[in-house]
Order: structure tokens, then C-alpha cells, then sequence
């Protein structure tokens, strides 16, 4: 999800409104010399707020020598795997108070009223999706579908009357009925959500801005335990 969202690069910057269309005007018949109709756009703004996401981690000067595995590396990779899976539950749940406004944040990355509501895992549960995102005139076709694998299982098992699965899911090449999908556990499965709670999210993924304010920065010393002979890794970014 973290690599699939539209990502914007502003080493140094702070935290900044974007701008976007919400509505579009519509125009009008005007007669010989009355006034054109007007129809400006409505424009509103979505906070981009800063916040710092870090990591930090130990290991014993023996564990770094032992030589049939670089640990120091594995570390490294370890601590930015960590930053990653904090961005992506920021992207899904952050509150916006203190966080990243998160997809499901309210009342700024989804207007509520879009919301549609899902009793049970069925045979129109992909349509449901898919003709209730966009406007009144549009269906989306670059759409991606974000749920928890456990959904995904339940769509996989839900059958036509002749016994045929109802969603052809292709596991190789991540899609269901040809529609890409990511699975990510931030989300709840659709068994264990509460009434009210998102378990599906559908939507074009380039809608969403992650705002890069500094670099990932990962440091390895030796000073903070250096009698007890540990090594430390810290690693932090600047996201919003």
C-alpha cells in the first residue's frame, strides 16, 4: 500500500493544506445581453500534517560477528520494514489528531455519505463497490480494492447457484475479476468488523497523497550501551 499511493517529495517542508475540487459549476442558456450564468468550481483543502515515525532497535557486538548471517543488515531492513507497516496503518486508520489523516479518517478523506453499507459477503458484494465510488456520472475503472485477507477468503468461497465460484481471484497476479487488490491486517475482516466499521475500501489509490518531508534515515552507534557492548539502530521519516 505505502508503494501503491501517490507519494510527493518535499525534503525540508512543513505541514501544508492541498487544495481539490470538490464540485464542479454548471453552466447556463443566457439571452442577448443578460449575464453569463455563474458556475466556479468549489474548491476545499486537505491537511497534510507532519508527523515523525521511528524505530529503533539492539543488537550484542557477538551477534553483529557471527558469520553466517549479515544480522547488522538484516537489522537495517528490519527497522525500515517497521516504518513501512506504521505508514501503512497511518494511511488506513491515522485519526488526523496527532497522525496522518488515514483513509478512513473522518471528516476528510472520505465523505461519509459515500459510505455503503454491506450486510454479508455475497454475490453482489464486488458491485456494490464498484457502482457506488465516483460521481453521479462516473465508474472508476483504475480502481484497487484494500481489504484483510480473511475477507478476501470469504469472497473466494462464495459460490453462484450452479456451484461455480461467483469471484474468479487470481493469487499470482493480485486480482479479483480482473480488479487489483492489496491485503493489508489494518483493515478488520468482515466477520469481526462492528456495525459502522469499514472492512473494504475501493478506490483509485493515486487519490490518496503521502507528502515525504525528509529522507528515511536509519543510524547505527555504538555509544548509547557501548560498556555493555550493544549496538543500536535508530530510524525515523517525516511523512504526512
Amino acid at each position: 500500500l505505502v508503494d501503491r499511493v501517490q507519494t510527493e517529495n518535499l525534503n525540508g517542508g512543513e505541514s501544508y493544506e492541498e487544495a481539490y475540487v470538490k464540485s464542479y459549476g454548471t453552466g447556463g442558456i443566457t439571452g442577448e445581453g443578460e449575464d453569463y450564468v455563474e458556475a466556479e468550481p468549489e474548491f476545499d483543502y486537505a491537511p497534510i500534517n507532519k508527523i515523525k515515525i521511528t524505530a529503533y532497535a539492539e543488537i550484542s557486538e557477538e551477534v553483529k560477528k557471527l558469520p553466517n548471517i549479515d544480522y547488522a543488515r538484516k537489522v537495517q531492513e528490519a527497522c525500515r520494514i517497521a516504518l513501512k507497516k506504521k505508514l501503512s496503518q497511518q494511511i488506513i486508520a491515522g485519526t488526523g489528531t496527532g497522525e496522518m489523516f488515514g483513509i478512513c479518517a473522518s471528516p476528510k478523506a472520505i465523505d461519509a455519505a459515500k459510505d455503503v453499507e454491506i450486510e454479508e459477503i455475497g454475490l453482489n458484494t464486488l458491485n456494490e463497490a464498484i457502482f457506488g465510488y465516483g460521481g453521479d456520472e462516473d465508474v472508476e475503472a483504475m480502481a484497487t480494492i484494500i481489504l484483510n485477507k480473511v475477507t478476501l477468503k470469504a469472497l473466494s468461497e462464495v459460490r453462484k447457484e450452479n456451484g461455480d465460484p461467483a469471484y474468479k481471484i487470481d493469487v499470482k497476479n493480485r486480482t479479483i475479476d480482473t480488479i487489483p487488490y492489496i491485503i493489508n491486517s489494518n483493515i478488520p475482516d468482515f466477520a469481526t468488523a462492528t456495525a459502522g466499521k469499514h472492512f473494504m475500501l475501493y478506490g483509485d489509490l493515486n487519490a490518496y497523497k503521502t507528502a515525504v518531508f525528509s529522507p528515511v534515515e536509519i543510524i547505527e552507534s555504538n555509544d548509547f550501551k557501548f560498556k555493555q557492548g550493544m549496538i543500536c539502530f535508530r530510524a525515523s521519516v517525516f511523512v504526512g
